[in-house]
Formats: C-alpha cells, sequence, structure tokens
C-alpha cells in the first residue's frame, strides 16, 4: 500500500501506535521528510525546539512545510520591492531557486514550470516509524 499527502505524517504514525496497530510496510512518496528530535537538519532541530516549547508536542511534517513556504513567499515579496503587485511578485519568484531550510529539495516556478512536488522519495513505515527507503526522485521532463 502507498500513500501520497493525507497519509505521510507523523500523525498516522502516532495513531496506530496508540490504537496498538501497525502500519509497518506502508509506503509513502513526498517530497518533504518528517523530522523528529533525530534529525541531523540544525535548523530543522531549531525549528522543533520552539515549536514544542509553544505546543508542547513535535511539529507535524506540516507545520514545517508551511514555515518553509512562507518563507518563500517572504523572499520572494522582498525582492519585489516596497510597493509589490501580483506580476511584480510572480517576476521575483519565478527566477528564484528556493533552498528549503530543512534539507528538501530545492523549489523553483521557472516560466512554464507549475510543477509541484519537483523531486521525490520513497519512505517506508518500519517498527512504526517513517524511513527513507530511496534517493531523491529528481523531476522527470
Amino acid at each position: 500500500m502507498i500513500t501520497t499527502i493525507p497519509g505521510r505524517n507523523q500523525v498516522v504514525t502516532l495513531i496506530a501506535r496508540k490504537s496498538k496497530l501497525s502500519l509497518d510496510g506502508l509506503y509513502r512518496v513526498g517530497q518533504r521528510q518528517n523530522h523528529g528530535k533525530d534529525t541531523k537538519s540544525k535548523r530543522a532541530l531549531q525549528f522543533i525546539g520552539v515549536y514544542m516549547a509553544k505546543y508542547k508536542r513535535l511539529p507535524t511534517t506540516e507545520s514545517m512545510v508551511a514555515c518553509a513556504n512562507m518563507d518563500w513567499v517572504i523572499q520572494s515579496l522582498a525582492k519585489a520591492g516596497k510597493n509589490p503587485t501580483a506580476q511584480g511578485f510572480a517576476d521575483a519568484m519565478r527566477p528564484m531557486t528556493y533552498k528549503d531550510p530543512f534539507g528538501d529539495p530545492d523549489l523553483n516556478l521557472a516560466t512554464g514550470n507549475h510543477a509541484g512536488p519537483q523531486a521525490v522519495a520513497i519512505d517506508q513505515v518500519k517498527n512504526g516509524v517513517w524511513s527513507r527507503v530511496s534517493t531523491v526522485i529528481k523531476t522527470l521532463k
């Protein structure tokens, strides 16, 4: 069985654990990693610390995605200037290659490219935890 966005976060494995069910063997495909306290990403660890201090629980992948996406928007707005228009914002964002702060693949929306994600990897639940089982698969053209 393989899942995409709705089933690929830590909440799914948490529910299974609390229900004493095993999801071992479930696959997911997606661009983003699930970062936990054992992540090697310093920026993700920093985010996790701030999030846990405020909400008293680990952040989900979606909270990190929202943070990264807003960072990309903020950078684009800064490049668009003091009085951005929709066109100015688009013109600022299109040539930008966004460097994801949590170590996920870079993103861009160059003219004619509205695909997302542009790179994915496959993970599998092993011992109740999502584990990466493939290398990053780059955009197909």
